[in-house]
């Protein structure tokens, strides 16, 4: 049994990286409109992130995302528990709302600077070219080996956390791919864990807030530094990978719960039959041992 995961003392570091430089020292001095964390402390400075990232070649992937601290208009539809998780757009009386068809809008270099003026906005990041692997995981020992049987198919790729242990490996692909969630359930715990390929019509932030550490995301392998170094992935590898995961969690006691794929961005759920997820287990033992 896997130990469920400590918080660490203190907060990891996080390298520099060349493309996106490393968030400066933030000043004593208050900054009217940003976000803080739950401890009132105010992030590093964002260095206009959104410019950053569409410098590095990402300009037409992002997009800004509601930050948890956020204040929500009293037009928008929208729940508290939305907040630092879909995108949105801040209005001139300071409150947010929504952001309509964000799947399809058109990023400009307006956009970009309008977007980094608001100061408090969480960067997103579209997936459908680029694929998020979120590996929503709670047990440390067990993510650590499901990331490194990620890299040993998929190939390396930088690291994002939120909540630790849970991370989101990056990855591109030359034809974009449906979501596919996972949920594991053990079968002496009820532990439930998940597994998530975001892709087409989808988004995960980059940097911003987390909504349940109150805590900035960090990159503890360095920031992407352009989309072309991206390691291309396939859907076939998709599928391996997938099976592969399973069958490492159902040596560990997890047995499938539920497995979907979404059909698009029209939210349609396919569902997938347990024994098409079933992988093989000697590949699955090659690659820990890497």
């Amino acid at each position: 049994m896997f130990k469920r995961y400590q918080k660490p003392p203190s907060d990891a570091t996080r390298p520099s990286n060349p493309a996106i430089p490393k968030e400066s020292t933030a000043s004593s001095k208050p900054t009217v409109g940003r976000a803080r964390s739950k401890d009132g402390t105010k992030p590093p400075e964002r260095e206009k992130w959104f410019s950053k990232y569409a410098d590095a070649g990402f300009r037409k992937y992002v997009i800004p995302v509601i930050p948890p601290s956020a204040k929500l208009s009293p037009h928008s539809n929208l729940n508290v528990v939305h907040l630092g998780k879909i995108p949105g757009k801040r209005k001139t009386d300071g409150t947010w709302a929504g952001y309509h068809n964000w799947t399809d809008l058109k990023t400009t270099p307006a956009k970009i600077e309008r977007w980094d003026s608001w100061g408090d906005a969480s960067v997103g990041m579209r997936t459908g070219e680029i694929v998020g692997v979120d590996i929503d995981i709670m047990h440390d020992g067990l993510a650590d080996k499901v990331e490194r049987l990620t890299r040993s198919i998929l190939g390396d790729a930088r690291v994002r956390i939120g909540q630790a242990p849970k991370r989101l490996l990056v990855y591109r692909t030359p034809t974009p791919m449906n979501k596919i969630v996972v949920d594991y359930l053990h079968s002496a715990t009820d532990d439930e864990q998940k597994l998530e390929i975001l892709g087409d019509g989808q988004q995960f932030v980059v940097e911003g807030i987390h909504p349940k550490t109150g805590k900035p995301y960090t990159w503890p392998r360095g920031r992407m530094t352009s989309f072309d170094n991206l390691t291309e992935i396939t859907q076939d590898q998709i599928n391996k990978y997938v099976n592969a995961v399973t069958t490492l969690m159902a040596d560990t006691g997890y047995d499938v719960k539920s497995a979907q794929r979404s059909s698009g961005t029209s939210g349609r759920q396919l569902i997938i039959g347990h024994q098409e997820l079933m992988g093989d287990p000697d590949l699955v033992r090659k690659a820990l041992q890497l």
